[in-house]
């Protein structure tokens, strides 16, 4: 059977080098993955044309209503390297809101953590991780890493989606 988009979906981007995605509307397990990017070291350029390539197949693909991204968020100590090229890809999501004329939002990842899992912040990137995934699980959803199961909460959160409770 052909795969149809469906009206008012909503895709979740989880920016890095590998860009977690989830698209789909509330009701329906969503679609989710991730787009698996050149590192920065072989040019921020092929990084950015990767996710614009790959961004664009999602977008002709599920034909989203709406964009939701996770905002930008940088350690101090962060690799200058790889916060030029988040807010690189952050920039270029907008850009491609706007050529595909589609509404984006930018969400905090710890206001969605704290609304759909109920714990805004973790002992550290491991646990947060760790507690995602579980979440992911929980609701039957089981992505392939980290970032399709962070794109899932986002995209759970953007479309209003109503988790089912962990345990414990």
């Amino acid at each position: 059977m052909p795969y149809t988009p469906e009206r008012g979906s909503v895709l979740a981007l989880d920016i890095a080098t590998r860009t977690g995605w989830a698209c789909g509307v509330v009701g329906r397990a969503p679609r989710h993955g991730i787009l698996n990017l050149p590192t920065p070291s072989l040019g921020i350029g092929a990084t950015g044309t990767a996710f614009n390539d790959g961004v664009a197949d999602l977008l002709t693909v599920h034909q989203p209503e709406r964009i939701v991204v996770e905002m930008p968020f940088f350690h101090a100590a962060g690799d200058p390297i790889t916060i030029e090229t988040l807010l690189g890809l952050n920039m270029m999501a907008h850009y491609i809101a706007y050529r595909w004329d589609l509404p984006i939002e930018k969400v905090p990842a710890v206001t969605v953590r704290k609304a759909m899992i109920g714990k805004a912040r973790f002992g550290g990137r491991k646990e947060g991780k760790a507690a995602v995934m579980a979440w992911c699980r929980a609701q039957g959803w089981f992505p392939h890493d980290d970032n399709a199961g962070d794109a899932l909460v986002l995209w759970a959160h953007a479309v209003g989606y109503r988790p089912l409770v962990l345990a414990g």
